[in-house]
């Protein structure tokens, strides 16, 4: 890992740059599920994990990128943490009425441990800081990538992925090779085998997806007909 990070090091601001560009458009890739929720005119069946998830996140991930005082990781995180709000707030909106109590349940929880983790980072041994933040920041990326597994016996069951968010999960891969690099090139440990882990754990997913397609939704006209 040394010898690739030395070849890596005086590109390490153009490798952020780009880190950052994919990311941010890895940030637009939940509007693709919004769209499809708006045109069936509800959230149900659709996962909120994903944007709680990265709401939690991106703070987690700002506390992180300032500890290290990294400029591009700040920059990605903060934009990250507006647009998580803007498609929590759209999911909301969409969600049945007999559900939205568990959605502010489940705001309620992110919240509460967003804040416990920044009050801990206040108190914490600041030479300890950064390996345990790492640790704190990779655990949680860990449970959001990971969280369609928990669905796993299911796919293969229905010989389906059901509603899982293909185009968050593709560019979440994507970004999470694009930050390995820019791990290597500043040679910062914790980057790198958190998004190793999840580069692996998004190709997993991806191949899920290939070799369990979603079945369509049916049709309005069909709908009826089954009513009928």
């Amino acid at each position: 890992m040394e010898a690739l990070g030395a070849i890596l090091k005086p590109h390490a601001a153009l490798i952020g740059q780009i880190a950052s560009t994919i990311t941010f458009v890895q940030f637009l890739s939940p509007a693709l599920m919004l769209n499809t929720i708006r045109q069936r005119g509800s959230s149900a069946g659709f996962p909120f994990m994903p944007f709680i998830g990265g709401f939690v996140l991106t703070i987690l991930s700002l506390k992180f990128a300032s500890v290290i005082e990294d400029d591009a990781m700040i920059k990605v995180n903060l934009l990250g943490f507006g647009l998580n709000v803007i498609y929590s707030c759209v999911f909301y909106f969409y969600t049945p009425p007999k559900d939205k109590n568990k959605l502010w349940a489940q705001i309620g929880l992110a919240g509460l441990l967003s804040a416990i983790c920044v009050v801990y980072c206040e108190y914490e041994d600041p030479k300890k800081l950064e390996f345990r933040l790492g640790l704190i920041v990779t655990a949680w990326l860990i449970i959001l990538v990971g969280s369609p597994f928990l669905s796993l016996g299911e796919m293969i069951r229905n010989k389906s992925v059901g509603n899982m968010p293909i185009s968050i999960v593709g560019s979440g891969t994507l970004v999470s090779f694009a930050w390995m690099v820019y791990g290597l090139a500043i040679q910062n440990t914790v980057i790198v085998v958190q998004n190793l882990i999840l580069f692996s754990m998004g190709a997993i997913q991806i191949f899920l997806y290939i070799i369990y397609p979603p079945k369509p939704a049916p049709s309005a006209d069909l709908k009826k007909k089954k009513e009928k």
